[in-house]
């Protein structure tokens, strides 16, 4: 891997505000890959500089390409942009209104499954059962995901723990 990627992972880290140990537990790998990727000593699969790139937040070709770097601001968005239009052309009408609704939903305030289990401190599969029996005001879902208002209050856990069967036909 070269030396510029190298670099560049650095500064992509140090900006979003992770040492390296926060970036390996990210990545799932050993502290010691990421210094010796961020030296340039150790090779980049395609899959971690993908995963990279989500977690910092940066570009792809940031990471690997000189010009695409010095490029200015708008060309940069133009180029990110460009490649999410042809992203869309390739999906079938209901998958762009798909697309568009995510968005509106993330801009409105809306978080996925994953998102609540962790703010609520429960898992994700409970948040989903939630979901599913309606227990959850104003969330929606899209295809396979779920979106749930940010404000949304955690629904009580009405399961039962104790072993006993309770009989709520009779109450």
């Amino acid at each position: 891997m070269s030396e510029f990627t190298g670099k560049k992972l650095k500064e992509a880290r140090v900006k979003k505000g992770l040492s390296q140990d926060e970036a390996a537990n990210l990545m799932n790998v050993a502290k010691r890959a990421i210094s010796e990727m961020e030296a340039g000593k150790r090779s980049i699969s395609a899959d971690e500089l993908a995963q990279f790139s989500r977690i910092y937040n940066v570009d792809v070709r940031e990471l690997l390409f000189v010009e695409f770097t010095e490029a200015g601001d708008e060309q940069r968005l133009t180029a990110k942009y460009s490649s999410f239009l042809k992203l869309l052309e390739k999906l079938s009408d209901r998958e762009v209104e798909d697309v568009y609704w995510v968005i509106k939903r993330k801009v409105e305030g809306y978080m996925t499954i994953k998102e609540t289990a962790e703010k609520w401190g429960t898992t994700p599969r409970r948040v989903q059962v939630f979901c599913l029996n309606g227990r959850i005001e104003g969330a929606g879902k899209l295809g396979r995901e779920w979106a749930i208002p940010i404000d949304a209050e955690k629904s009580k856990d009405e399961r039962v723990k104790t072993g006993k069967y309770i009989n709520r036909r009779n109450k």
